[in-house]
């Protein structure tokens, strides 16, 4: 009787698997198409180099529109809940200013300023109004106010790190 290493036409990745047992051919044609994204990335992780199957890459574009979609999507929550509250101090209001100019300072939302015009415009508006010698000096606590300036410079060094390249529109890619 034949062992099973004698039936294994390649080298395993690892421990050996279930797949390893399987033809190349059967994995390709027979499992991958009916297999999600991550779940392909898996099997392939879990083949030699030699069976992998390149997978159906997603267009950039609309991985940037639903990074947009996301990104947005976090950005309108915490706008609203900015203006739901009102009427709030100063101190409050310069808080809620500083925690979005931070959250815009993520890596993951460099795709608003890089891929949205309007957004772009209307962010560079905002952080020349913010850094106005007025603004700043309405501001009551010396800490948030090198915050302030410390988040603005970052923010305006992304923005030249990253310089528009296209619009793409916010969109969903995956249910």
């Amino acid at each position: 009787m034949a062992s099973l290493s004698d039936r294994i036409l390649h080298t395993c990745v690892g421990a050996p698997t279930y797949f390893d047992c399987l033809p190349g051919d059967v994995l390709r044609f027979c499992i991958m198409p009916f297999l999600g994204w991550e779940d392909r990335i898996h099997l392939n992780m879990l083949t030699p180099p030699g069976d992998r199957t390149p997978p159906n890459k997603i267009p950039k574009d609309s991985l940037i529109g639903h990074q947009l979609y996301i990104s947005t999507n976090e950005m309108t929550v915490r706008m609203n809940e900015f203006y739901r509250r009102g009427r709030v101090s100063q101190l409050r209001r310069t808080a809620d200013i500083l925690c979005s100019l931070a959250a815009l300072n993520k890596k993951t939302n460099v795709v608003l300023y890089q891929n949205c015009s309007m957004f772009r415009t209307m962010l560079a508006n905002k952080l020349a109004e913010f850094s106005e010698p007025i603004n700043i000096r309405r501001i009551t606590r010396v800490k948030q106010r090198e915050e302030m300036k410390m988040v603005i410079n970052e923010l305006l060094e992304k923005m030249a790190a990253h310089p528009f390249s296209h619009d793409v529109k916010a969109k969903v890619w995956l249910s």
